[in-house]
């Protein structure tokens, strides 16, 4: 493996890529409890669980298709720095795959599932919506980039 191969932005949304499938397991959602409910609860010696959910507990599609951008970037980065040849480049599909997800997590962070006075969203989900743009970045970066190398120029001829 020759990571010298691999461009900035492929390396960008490769550890962005890696940052992301850590987040789709931090909390993303909790559920707001009323301080009213918790004094009755606890009074009535109940106790109150911590409702939270992460990004693989709460969505149906959406995880999965978050999981598949992280892995397609980083399978960019891996295939390039170990030189195979893979039958379509994936540097090109990171960026509008990556785009798309970033407006469907911030569709979700603006419209949580469940009522909107019940569910808050946690950190875990503002830091998936910024890996996710970074991954974009990255994407757009890399598909930019030239990775291929020119053939060498030769030298002019001397005058006489």
């Amino acid at each position: 493996m020759d990571v010298n191969r691999v461009s900035q932005g492929q390396r960008i949304a490769a550890i962005a890529g890696v940052l992301l499938l850590i987040d789709l397991w931090m909390n993303w959602y909790s559920v707001n409890v009323s301080d009213r409910a918790l004094q009755l609860a606890r009074g009535a010696g109940i106790t109150v669980p911590d409702f939270s959910a992460s990004a693989w507990q709460v969505f149906s599609y959406t995880d999965i298709l978050l999981a598949i951008t992280a892995l397609v970037a980083i399978g960019a980065a891996a295939a390039t720095a170990s030189g195979t040849a893979l039958p379509v480049r994936l540097t090109p599909i990171i960026a509008p795959l990556a785009g798309v997800m970033t407006l469907l997590v911030l569709y979700r962070i603006v419209n949580q599932p469940g009522p909107n006075n019940v569910i808050n969203v946690e950190w875990g989900a503002y830091l998936g919506l910024i890996l996710v743009a970074v991954v974009t970045y990255g994407g757009m970066r890399a598909a930019s980039e030239t990775t291929e190398v020119s053939a060498p120029v030769a030298p002019a001829a001397p005058a006489a």
